[in-house]
């Protein structure tokens, strides 16, 4: 017990480290997604905090929930968060890609983690995506659910309780399709 606050420091330090590290990799062009999902205020704070001003891809879904709305609009003012905000094309894949363009993405920052599905788990912290022809910045794979949960609690951060994404609820490897990639190697 008289470890677990040591190993979650050392997890939010190497994470903080692994965002300054991006920030001056790709000092142009480097962009973040967040679904805006239960813990998303996690990954939201945490670059906020080491990249402010960092545009934030935010693909709205034709089924957004009134807590989905109320969680953006929360987050967006308690973070300054430079919001930018896509409406679901014909897949989120699609919608990505147009984002990307849009916002001269080269490098993209995202809070996916390990444990989250079997397809994640042979991912690195910076990984080469040459389907999207952007690279992957992946600053929470370590973290648990756990973790996530005494961030927030830490920070008093919102959870969005009700969030909804029939593209992940619809799909075998519960994976939407932003992070199904052609994998060019680490970094």
């Amino acid at each position: 017990m008289k470890y677990i606050k040591l190993n979650f420091k050392f997890k939010i330090d190497f994470t903080l480290q692994l965002l300054k590290h991006a920030k001056q990799k790709f000092p142009e062009g480097l962009v973040m997604s967040s679904s805006l999902g239960r813990y998303s205020a996690v990954m939201l704070h945490l670059a906020s905090t080491q990249i402010p001003g960092i545009p934030v891809i935010n693909i709205r879904l034709d089924e957004e929930t009134a807590s989905t709305k109320k969680h953006r609009e929360q987050l967006s003012k308690r973070l300054d968060l430079n919001l930018r905000i896509f409406d679901i094309r014909r897949d989120k894949a699609e919608t990505i890609k147009h984002a990307f363009n849009t916002l001269g993405a080269r490098a993209l920052i995202s809070g996916v983690l390990w444990g989250e599905t079997e397809h994640r788990e042979g991912f690195e912290y910076f990984m080469e995506d040459e389907t999207f022809g952007v690279q992957r910045v992946y600053p929470l794979l370590h973290w648990k659910q756990k973790d996530l949960e005494q961030y927030i609690e830490t920070y008093k951060l919102p959870i969005n309780q009700d969030y909804v994404d029939s593209f992940k609820e619809n799909s075998e490897k519960k994976e939407c399709g932003i992070h199904i990639f052609q994998n060019g190697g680490g970094i």
